[in-house]
């Protein structure tokens, strides 16, 4: 495995953007600000995450890092999330490998608010979210299916 060191001017998220494009993944991690803030994005975590294409892997510091860098832990589960809305075949296929490779479930997010004043006059109809929730169920299957035809082994949960 080859390791660069390199200096930029620009901005951390622009940098980082020029620097993986067409790369398979980029890695960040945190500076392990405690509890509470270790688990809220940063600036600059958020800035890269809607400036690259690849997939984005965030690790949080911990105490046990030594143990992960020997390798262990590989068979914790993958997490993706995705929206919908947009093609994320990439990103599926990155999670699925992973998860194979791994021999770990995969668990698939998707989350939705239910749109404002939906129904007769109503803020909130629960057929409305019935249906709605049974749509949005229905294109994440949908949008999974391709992944999961390719990766049978892979168990894959979704979450909505």
């Amino acid at each position: 495995m080859d390791i660069d060191t390199e200096s930029f001017d620009e901005r951390p998220a622009d940098s980082l953007a020029s620097a993986t494009a067409g790369t398979g993944m980029l890695v960040l991690g945190s500076r392990g600000l405690g509890m509470l803030k270790g688990f809220v994005l940063g600036s600059v975590g958020m800035a890269v995450i809607h400036a690259v294409e690849e997939p984005v892997v965030l690790v949080r510091a911990t105490e046990d890092v030594l143990p992960h860098a020997q390798g262990r832990h590989l068979d914790r589960d993958v997490v993706v999330g995705v929206d919908t809305g947009r093609p994320c075949d990439a990103l599926l296929a990155f999670a699925f490998d992973e998860a194979s490779r791994r021999g770990c479930t995969l668990h698939a997010l998707h989350s939705w608010m239910l749109p404002p004043l939906t129904g007769s006059g109503s803020a909130y109809n629960p057929e409305v979210n019935a249906q709605i929730a049974e749509s949005m169920r229905t294109g994440l299957d949908d949008m999974l299916k391709p992944c999961r035809d390719r990766y049978p082994a892979v168990t894959a949960s979704t979450h909505k």
